[in-house]
């Protein structure tokens, strides 16, 4: 509750914590691949290191029914929107950002402290 998601750290282990959205938002810079099978993205940096992000889809908020695997991932970020929304990430057709509540499912990738 509140508009503070565990300080940040979400369901990340020690030591690692959810990225914030301006760090989900760098990633809509870089030069992208979508897998030619599924929405599935693979983004790579200046220094040729590569993020792999899979269209996992999400689970349904309220019967935790999986929806969307292979068409479109969301990817939570530690930086609320309001108290009860969080921003996040969305791969589909496209990369963008936006916003939605705690509930729903939607995936997660931890970054090292």
């Amino acid at each position: 509750t509140g508009d503070n998601w565990n300080g940040g750290k979400g369901p990340c282990p020690p030591g690692w914590r959810l990225p914030t959205i301006d760090e989900l938002d760098a990633l809509t810079s870089l030069p992208a691949k979508k897998s030619d099978l599924s929405n599935d993205w693979e983004l790579t940096d200046a220094g040729g290191h590569r993020l792999f992000l899979p269209a996992a889809g999400w689970r349904g908020g309220y019967d935790g029914s999986l929806a969307a695997p292979g068409l479109s991932g969301y990817y939570w970020s530690a930086t609320p929107f309001n108290s009860s929304d969080v921003q996040l990430l969305v791969l589909g057709y496209d990369m963008y950002l936006g916003y939605n509540d705690r509930r729903r499912g939607y995936s997660v990738r931890c970054v090292k402290n």
